[in-house]
């Protein structure tokens, strides 16, 4: 999954969110999953089952995509906490200050 990421290679990504080991078992007890993930498939996006199945997340290559899964994914389901988000390309930034001057960045 690191590399996929590191490269962009969105067919990467989506080989390694194909989780064939717990997502047969854990889409069950997630009501509405199929439909979720068929959102997401129709705009081209990489959808998989984060942390215990409280959250559904869809990564895409592109703004377009990434709008049309909120909006139809809004829509299906008024009840979900649904956000879109970016990637943080920067990362964790540290200063070291010492006396209101920068020393170290």
């Amino acid at each position: 999954m690191t590399k996929a990421l590191e490269a962009g290679d969105a067919d990467l990504i989506h080989e390694a969110c194909d989780d064939r080991m717990h997502e047969p078992y854990r889409a069950k007890l997630i009501p509405d999953y199929a439909h979720a993930k068929a959102i997401s498939e129709q705009s081209n996006g990489t959808m998989y089952i984060s942390g215990s199945g409280s959250t559904l997340m869809a990564i895409t290559a592109n703004e377009k995509s990434a709008e049309a899964i909120f909006k139809n994914a809004s829509a299906a389901f008024p009840d979900w906490k649904i956000r879109k988000m970016a990637v943080d390309l920067t990362g964790v930034q540290s200063e070291v200050i010492e006396r209101g001057k920068v020393l170290h960045r």
